[in-house]
């Protein structure tokens, strides 16, 4: 759940992080 504070915290974090998951 602390991808979703990170997502309203950091939108550039939050891309970054969705890279690493969709490998």
């Amino acid at each position: 759940m602390t991808m979703k504070i990170w997502m309203r915290n950091k939108s550039k974090t939050t891309k970054m992080m969705m890279v690493v998951m969709n490998i």
